[in-house]
């Protein structure tokens, strides 16, 4: 069952007024994040990966450099954009992690969210807040704030380019943010998706079948722009897989994944964490 919320730890003040964007305004935030020197963002109070305010989440951005080229150039724009015109309605700590895919295999977004996960948890275990992230989805209402309600949340109602609307109910993908021990009892995402597309739906079967519900804010708060991007390969099978995720239930995910980290950066703006799959 889908619940429309206002709540996050307590009551939402429903009758405040939050900052929405255009696609023409963000267009020009564009142009002015993309001049913001790294030494701004550290007096800001951004500093090694961390925004330094008061509880804590993490934000996973994935993406494949040969599969998906131009999302390599999203992270640019998304991260000063969160930072700029969402930190100031913001009560949490972003910790920001951006995990890359490297080797031959086919893009593996589910695969590269638990690996996110499990290597922010390294860097502090009493985080308790996620949030996973494609790196070309935009925010428009900064009252859509980035924090982890009482029940998985879809941060989207309503998106462009489905004409700000949703394709269909159970769409659990693009971001979300949940709570670690809901990420632990479902077993994180599957890793069993190579390529474009079935991983999310598998993701939404998981959280049915462990009696949690979804979230989400309404439309006029949870809105978001995608920015252009090449799509990966779609993964063949992946309605197969879905149907055999069903039937048997989350088994494989966090606790029989197997990957190898080759690199790892911290900058003022993210920890980038290069892995095989």
């Amino acid at each position: 069952m889908i619940r429309y919320s206002r709540k996050i730890n307590g009551n939402f003040e429903q009758n405040r007024v939050g900052s929405v964007w255009s696609k023409q305004k963000i267009g020009i935030l564009h142009r002015l994040v993309s001049d913001i020197q790294q030494e701004n963002l550290i007096f800001m109070g951004i500093q090694q990966g961390t925004s330094q305010t008061v509880d804590c989440l993490v934000l996973c951005a994935c993406f494949k450099r040969y599969s998906c080229v131009r999302k390599t150039f999203q992270v640019p724009k998304l991260l000063p954009y969160l930072y700029n015109y969402h930190i100031k309605n913001i009560l949490h700590i972003f910790r920001v992690i951006v995990v890359e895919q490297t080797g031959d295999a086919l893009f593996n977004r589910g695969k590269l969210l638990n690996i996110g996960y499990i290597e922010a948890l390294k860097i502090d275990n009493k985080i308790d807040c996620f949030i996973f992230h494609d790196v070309d989805l935009l925010p428009q209402n900064s009252l859509n704030i980035y924090a982890c309600t009482h029940q998985p949340r879809h941060m989207y109602s309503a998106i462009d380019i489905f004409r700000y609307h949703l394709p269909y109910s159970r769409l659990f993908g693009g971001a979300v943010a949940m709570q670690s021990i809901h990420f632990n009892a479902i077993n994180g995402f599957s890793n069993s998706f190579f390529g474009w597309g079935g991983e999310d739906d598998d993701f939404y079967n998981r959280l049915e079948k462990n009696g949690l519900e979804i979230v989400r804010f309404h439309p006029n708060i949870a809105s978001y722009i995608a920015l252009p991007h090449t799509k990966a390969k779609p993964a063949p099978d992946r309605y197969k897989q879905i149907y055999q995720g069903q039937s048997n239930g989350n088994k494989e995910g966090l606790l029989d994944i197997s990957y190898k980290v080759k690199r790892v950066k911290t900058n003022a703006l993210f920890t980038w964490i290069l892995a095989t799959c």
